[in-house]
């Protein structure tokens, strides 16, 4: 009788475990160090670059709103109502298009205004107030959606009272009520004082 020989099996049979993305990154980090490593100082002087850049175009935008806000503010601390109007007007060009333009085109209507309610001849009263009636105009339409323009100048406080209107709308009608009352009684002062008084 013939004996056949059964290979011997010492348990279940292993299969191989594939391996992980990680598994084989590290791998191949211990395979190609130099590879890596110039990989990583690519990666590092790209995101180093684009931080210095993000930094320097930060740097310049603040520089100019600051040359910007500094401008605006100088104008507004003028004493005479109308100078700041005048100089208001000279930035006209300087706040087109940024930000603070809504709030710019408010002072400028605001201090027209002021100019209107300060000045001492009729003309120049009627001018001021026409100025702040268009700057008004202009905020509504240019920034329809700014609480500027939307939001009440007070609160409503006692239910069912009308609302208050909007800060622009406020100089506006205020204006152009002054322009109605000017063009029908012409503001008139005398040189020579009442001597009643």
């Amino acid at each position: 009788m013939s004996q056949t020989k059964v290979p011997e099996t010492s348990g279940p049979e292993v299969v191989p475990e594939e391996l992980g993305f990680l598994d084989r990154l590290m791998g191949d980090i211990r395979k190609r160090p130099g590879f890596w490593a110039v990989i990583l100082v690519i990666l590092g002087a790209l995101i180093a670059g684009a931080l210095i850049a993000k930094k320097v175009i930060a740097d310049s935008r603040d520089a100019a709103l600051t040359e910007r806000g500094q401008a605006f503010q100088a104008a507004l601390e003028l004493e005479d109502p109308a100078e700041r109007v005048s100089a208001l007007r000279d930035l006209r060009s300087m706040m087109a298009g940024t930000e603070i333009e809504a709030r710019y085109l408010l002072a400028l209507a605001g201090q027209a205004q002021a100019a209107a309610e300060e000045s001492r001849d009729n003309a120049e009263k009627l001018a001021f107030y026409r100025e702040a009636v268009q700057v008004a105009d202009e905020l509504k339409s240019s920034f329809p959606k700014n609480p500027l323009v939307v939001m009440p100048a007070e609160p409503k406080l006692t239910p069912g009272a009308p609302e208050s209107p909007s800060l622009v709308e406020g100089i506006r009608t205020y204006a152009q009520d002054q322009i109605a009352w000017l063009e029908k009684h012409p503001y008139v002062i005398k040189d020579d004082p009442d001597p009643n008084l």
